[in-house]
């Protein structure tokens, strides 16, 4: 069975030049598909514009199963979520795989950053290749973003809503950036809004948008289309820390048994912060007390 998983980090820093890199394995062995037909890679974002399409891709080859294509600083110009399909053939069959990544605003540590961190714990290529530092710092920002109800760098969003007749909907991120487009949906027609009536729409906090004086939003079921940027950014420099500090206690190994929750010495024994245990997250203090005042709070309504 043929499988491609993604190197590195999915995500791309807006503007930039973006490398996105697979491997094609075989039952579990990298395998490079087949010369003839060429590979080719389709790229697509959230609003559906194709950024590629059927380009060759890359074939880093070697026996690596290594795939690769790169977008343009212009085709990474705004925050997205990317869909690319791989079509290539191995043993004379034809196939077609999708990964997905995304453009992001900004992302909570640099590659440079984890390898100067704490003197260069992490400064070893050998040791700590590039593909396992980003993979993680793709880790750490999720759970972030899950545990403190924000995404930590602008990002991408695409939502569904129902209209009740009023003149606001509320999208589910509490933190909106910006709103891309509308469309609002009667019968099986969509109707998107105009330049003008996008720019009546006022955004109010925890994830509120008001139509000011251009109409409301029709009443419906899941008739009410948003795009929009969303996120704190830049990302804060205490996050950027606790992230650098969790990278380094997930990727050096301690010599702690990773089930323990106490240690004992000369000066007795010593209870040990355990992830999961009387609230903490990850099971490092200075970690858990930066997303606990991150954490975004959704006030109560009785």
């Amino acid at each position: 069975m043929s499988v491609l998983d993604r190197v590195g980090s999915a995500d791309i820093l807006r503007e930039t030049a973006g490398v996105l890199e697979v491997v094609l394995s075989v039952d579990g062995t990298p395998t490079d598909p087949d010369p003839s037909p060429a590979p080719t890679v389709t790229v697509v974002d959230g609003d559906g514009a194709v950024l590629l399409n059927a380009v060759p891709a890359t074939v880093v080859g070697g026996g690596s199963g290594r795939l690769r294509v790169v977008l343009s600083a212009a085709q990474t110009a705004r925050v997205a979520d990317l869909t690319a399909t791989w079509s290539f053939s191995v043993a004379g069959t034809d196939q077609a795989v999708t990964t997905y990544h995304r453009v992001v605003g900004d992302v909570v540590f640099t590659l440079a950053e984890a390898r100067a961190y704490d003197g260069g714990a992490l400064g070893s290529s050998t040791t700590y290749a590039d593909a396992a530092i980003l993979a993680a710092r793709d880790r750490i920002a999720d759970g972030f973003a899950q545990i403190c109800d924000v995404a930590f760098g602008a990002r991408y969003a695409r939502e569904l809503l129902d209209g009740d007749g009023s003149e606001s909907v509320r999208v589910s991120s509490h933190r909106v950036l910006a709103v891309r487009s509308l469309r609002v949906r009667s019968g099986t027609t969509w109707t998107a809004f105009s330049a003008e009536e996008l720019a009546d729409v006022i955004i109010y906090p925890r994830g509120l948008l008001y139509r000011e004086t251009l109409g409301t939003f029709p009443s419906g079921r899941r008739n009410v289309e948003v795009a929009y940027e969303h996120g704190l950014q830049p990302v804060p420099a205490e996050i950027r820390l606790a992230a650098l500090r969790l990278l380094r206690d997930q990727l050096v190994k301690s010599p702690l048994d990773d089930r323990a929750t106490s240690q004992s010495g000369e000066f007795g024994t010593f209870a040990l912060a355990t992830a999961g245990r009387n609230g903490s997250y990850f099971g490092l203090p200075l970690v858990d007390e930066v997303l606990n005042r991150y954490r975004e709070r959704v006030p109560v309504v009785a």
